[in-house]
């Protein structure tokens, strides 16, 4: 990676920042302190504002056309970003003043006809059932002494307002079963109480009916009135449909300048200028240079300067991941737990190696292998993001590595059909705990020698020595000791050599439990810092120490879960056995041509399905652990910064 400086004339830099957003290789950085100190800073906070209401008025128009932007096809040519960022915003307030001023006029008053509308069919509806009742509602008029009132309530709050009704002298209720729900009540009371009703029909939804006229003269009337709103509401959505298809590709011609102009800003505001002169400062991979310079030296007509230098030890510089495309997919895997530093190693080339490979001693069977290798399949071609993508092409790989221990086990589908090529894990189980065990150990001292590469890259050879190497020859001491004795002393404690433990395990012990004042002898002070030093460093061996036991202890899952694997299959077709008398050791066809067959068949292949899907994620999650927990936290920061370069990604 190298870090570039970019001087470009003001007169040019719009046309710069659109090229090098075409290009796509500068990861945009702020300025460097001491440039800052004698550089103008650039504010662009009003068109910042001025661009997000702009682009607000635009989606509320883009909302109310209910235009589909993945339905469009916009032209290549984008005649607002062709002229300059003022001059854009004036030219796109002005477009916008004229289709707001014809458009949201045409749909406030689609709006109000239709909500016209909308009240005629609901007095229509009101009518209907009132007429279907026959009550004589003109016989209920008020009069000089009488006040009548009529509508409509829940038919569940009836028997309420019949109880309040009854309360109020010279008043009387009628009521009526409009439908299901509501009931039609007519309510007379002389004036003087009138009041007291209201306040008790206040108390429940009701819904009061002022208009009396049910004849066929107003029916007829409102039909018409709707025919007329109806013919004036097609009008106005042809105009409005003419309206849309007019504009609705400048608005997001529009669109697209204005969020262009939004990441543009914050590459200025990053920036610092002079008075003629801006100032732009970024990374970019050593291979894209010169690809870099043409599109600086294109968009500025050769009046720049560019400044090309290594990074400092001191800065964050991003990291872009470039592995060979056998082995990318599985940047996935690194990337979610976190960037390796630009100063580190990047573990995905021996994580696409060792994370088939648990997958595989945990789920080795050629049958499973391959439906799990089918999926990845499936995945990898039909995903419709990149990352649906890489991980199907990774569950393709631990599929194959699940078909090849499958065929070291001699399992198919569960059963054991053929003969295994090595062991099957349900047949020794202390050998494979050994493997699984002998496994971990090799996984956590290639995390130690990772460490190790880190320093060295880092040029702390001292810190190399005294950490990750004495971690190392401390762990694998412990390890060889045991074997050592084991092998010839079996577990008789007392006659193992103890003098062994001086190389392998006294003197690295040493060096963890000193490196911290050897490290930094010249900061100690005195003697009793020195000697809180070297307890801190004993205390931290201990840590260690059960650190180191908890996490080989750790990779006994791989045992146990080729166990449970094969364990669980064999016990549901022993079951299936007892319902159905066939015996999953000698399966002939003929057994399975039949009714019992059948339902074994088809029991299995339900089981199977259920016990793949959640046996392969169970798998899938302690293979993650065993990398992220077991293994990345013996080298791995994942504090990296990603190469992000300035580039504008849209679909047209």
């Amino acid at each position: 990676m190298k870090k570039v400086r970019i001087g470009v004339l003001e007169r040019y830099s719009e046309s710069f920042l659109r090229d090098l957003a075409k290009v796509g290789v500068l990861h945009v950085k702020e300025v460097d302190q001491e440039l800052k100190e004698v550089l103008e800073k650039i504010d662009k906070s009003r068109e910042r504002e001025k661009i997000a209401e702009l682009l607000r008025r635009i989606n509320h128009l883009i909302d109310s056309l209910s235009i589909v932007e993945e339905n469009l096809i916009l032209p290549e040519r984008n005649p607002f970003e062709e002229l300059s960022i003022t001059k854009r915003l004036s030219e796109i307030e002005g477009k916008l003043h004229e289709f707001e001023t014809r458009i949201l006029s045409s749909l406030q008053e689609l709006k109000s006809l239709e909500e016209k509308v909308e009240l005629i069919h609901h007095d229509l509806d009101e009518m209907e059932k009132l007429k279907k009742l026959g009550v004589p509602l003109h016989l209920f008029q008020n009069s000089k002494f009488t006040a009548t009132i009529f509508g409509k309530l829940l038919t569940k709050d009836l028997k309420k307002i019949r109880e309040e009704i009854q309360k109020i002298p010279f008043a009387e209720l009628f009521s009526f079963q409009l439908d299901e729900k509501y009931s039609l009540i007519i309510i007379i009371s002389l004036r003087k109480c009138f009041e007291d009703v209201k306040e008790s029909l206040a108390a429940v939804d009701f819904l009061e009916y002022k208009k009396y006229d049910l004849s066929e003269e107003r029916l007829e009337k409102l039909k018409n009135e709707l025919t007329s709103l109806n013919s004036k509401i097609s009008k106005l959505k042809e105009k409005l449909k003419k309206d849309k298809e007019n504009i609705e590709k400048t608005l997001l011609l529009m669109k697209k300048a204005l969020e262009k102009d939004l990441l543009f800003l914050d590459v200025l505001e990053s920036s610092g200028k002079t008075r003629k002169v801006y100032f732009f400062e970024g990374w970019i991979p050593a291979k894209k240079i010169s690809k870099f310079i043409s599109c600086v030296s294109r968009s500025t007509k050769d009046r720049s300067f560019i400044r090309i230098e290594d990074p400092n030890e001191n800065e964050d510089v991003p990291i872009c991941l470039d592995n060979p495309k056998i082995i990318k997919p599985f940047e996935l895997l690194t990337k979610t737990f976190g960037f390796p530093r630009y100063d580190e190693l990047d573990p995905t080339p021996l994580l696409a190696v060792t994370f088939p490979l648990f997958f595989g001693f945990m789920f080795g069977d050629i049958g499973h292998g391959l439906f799990v290798f089918l999926v990845g399949l499936a995945m990898n071609r039909f995903g419709k993001t990149p990352g649906m993508r890489d991980l199907g092409y990774i569950a393709t790989i631990c599929g194959i590595s699940a078909m090849v221990f499958g065929y070291l086990y001699g399992d198919v589908f569960g059963l054991e059909l053929l003969e295994p090529a090595f062991e099957r894990p349900l047949a020794n189980g202390t050998l494979f705990l050994l493997l699984a065990v002998s496994i971990g150990v090799i996984h956590i001292g290639l995390g130690f020698i990772c460490d190790i590469i880190k320093c060295i890259k880092r040029k702390n050879i001292i810190g190399a020595v005294f950490g990750p190497l004495s971690k190392l020859w401390f762990y694998y001491g412990i390890v060889l000791f045991f074997i050592l004795n084991i092998t010839q002393h079996g577990t008789n404690f007392s006659n193992y050599d103890v003098f062994l433990a001086l190389p392998l395990v006294a003197i690295p012990l040493f060096m963890l439990t000193f490196s911290e004042v050897i490290l930094h002898f010249e900061h100690m002070k005195n003697l009793k810092q020195l000697l809180i030093t070297v307890g801190w460093g004993l205390f931290e061996v201990l840590d260690n120490l059960l650190i180191f036991l908890s996490n080989t202890a750790s990779y006994s899952r791989l045992f146990a879960l080729a166990l449970v694997h094969g364990g669980l299959f064999m016990a549901i077709f022993h079951l299936l056995g007892s319902i159905t008398h066939i015996d999953p050791e000698h399966i002939t066809f003929s057994s399975l041509f039949s009714l019992n067959g059948a339902l074994w068949i088809g029991i299995a292949a339900l089981a199977t399905l259920v016990l793949l899907v959640l046996e392969g994620l169970i798998v899938f999650i302690h293979d993650l652990r065993l990398h992220y927990y077991e293994w990345f936290t013996k080298f791995y920061e994942a504090s990296g910064l990603p190469y992000q370069p300035f580039t504008i990604k849209t679909r047209w």
